[in-house]
């Protein structure tokens, strides 16, 4: 996964067919979900081997040393690979950007919530106004069956395009850099991190 070269659309004169355009979102969505997958097993891996690493420091035998030595190689391996994969997440996160303006002058958002597997009955609130990038991140919509009951946003072109996103609020702009207090709740972008709804729904059930 780590050495696939992430998809982008092709350029061509004339708009993209539909059918062009579904197989380029379905390799980028494909592509995303092996690429987190590869990252809980990354990361649960590592962690694994850091708290083996832990207890055989702990036991102080000198006959560990060796071993020791192989496993924090390991470890660092595994989260150099972690990153990696994040980067690739990001570059298809940009892939999609780089595409969204053409994809939804040639779409409908009918089209769109096709793409995207989101329900009709979870299309409530959403217009022809609303773009690929603003069904991902804004509504959080993707995939709605599976994630409507999910207090975060977690549809593949989600992580990706939200790595998009966060470069941008990292980018310094008149000396200011975009602070962690915009995602929190009443922040200007909370919206675009948690699913309303269903942070909606965890709080009625909490407090009756």
């Amino acid at each position: 996964m780590s050495n696939s070269k992430v998809v982008h659309m092709p350029a061509q004169v004339a708009p993209p067919s539909f059918s062009e355009i579904g197989s380029f979102i379905a390799r980028l969505r494909y592509d995303i979900r092996q690429a987190l997958a590869g990252i809980d097993r990354a990361t649960d891996e590592a962690r694994r081997i850091r708290r083996e690493v832990l207890a055989l420091k702990e036991s102080r035998d000198a006959a560990h040393a060796g071993r020791i030595q192989t496993l924090e190689h390991e470890a660092d391996r595994l989260e150099a690979h972690h990153g990696t994969l994040a980067e690739v997440i990001r570059k298809c996160g940009y892939a999609l950007m780089e595409a969204a303006p053409m994809i939804d002058a040639c779409t409908t958002l009918a089209q769109r919530c096709e793409l995207l597997n989101i329900n009709v009955a979870d299309r409530e609130g959403i217009t022809e106004a609303d773009g690929l990038a603003a069904l991902v991140l804004d509504h959080g919509i993707e995939d709605s069956a599976a994630s409507r009951h999910c207090w975060c946003k977690d549809g593949p072109l989600f992580h990706a395009v939200y790595r998009v996103f966060a470069d941008f609020l990292a980018t310094a702009r008149d000396g200011q850099v975009g602070g962690r207090c915009t995602f929190s709740p009443g922040g200007l972008f909370f919206d675009s991190l948690c699913n309303p709804a269903a942070a909606r729904a965890e709080m009625t059930a909490t407090f009756h």
